[in-house]
């Protein structure tokens, strides 16, 4: 794992075209829009989607809240930043910035972001209670889209701020 402190030439949105890594799995890249991880999708994950990982193996999948609430405290959550076949790599953003994600209800602008029972997908909390701690909506979200959303720290649950 090495840490690249510009993103100058790589380009976040696109993952690889085959399951051979481009890059250092963990490697990390910092961008204006935040900090990113190089990581493997264990299974296909959507644009947008919430993901966890554990670190050593750099396997990202899609998280719930039921399995937020089961996890190691705290669980490292990231989002996609491109679409991903199943084994594919790509870059996840972590935090630090801002990003979209997919937002499975509507929101109003600056609401925190929970997981939901549906897998990858953030709400306000009417389908979820594990809070993703400082992941807020930039604006409103219309719902069951991607949503530009924000973090001014690396993400996680199981712990929370209020805004």
């Amino acid at each position: 794992m090495r840490k690249v402190t510009s993103a100058v030439g790589i380009n976040l949105t696109v993952g690889s075209a085959s399951t051979t890594p481009e890059f250092g799995p963990g490697d990390t890249v910092r961008a204006d829009s935040g900090l990113y991880i190089y990581m493997q999708a264990n299974g296909a994950v959507a644009e947008g989607y919430i993901v966890k990982f554990a670190e050593g193996t750099w396997d990202a999948d899609t998280v719930t809240h039921a399995e937020g609430d089961s996890t190691q405290y705290p669980l490292a959550i990231n989002v996609t930043s491109g679409g991903l076949a199943d084994n594919y790599w790509g870059w996840f953003w972590r935090g630090e910035g801002y990003e979209y994600a997919y937002v499975k209800d509507s929101a109003s602008a600056d609401v925190q972001m929970l997981l939901t029972t549906t897998a990858g997908q953030v709400g306000d909390g009417t389908d979820g209670t594990d809070v993703i701690h400082d992941l807020f909506t930039i604006g409103a979200a219309a719902g069951a889209a991607l949503s530009l959303v924000r973090s001014g720290v690396l993400l996680s649950v199981n712990t929370s701020i209020t805004n």
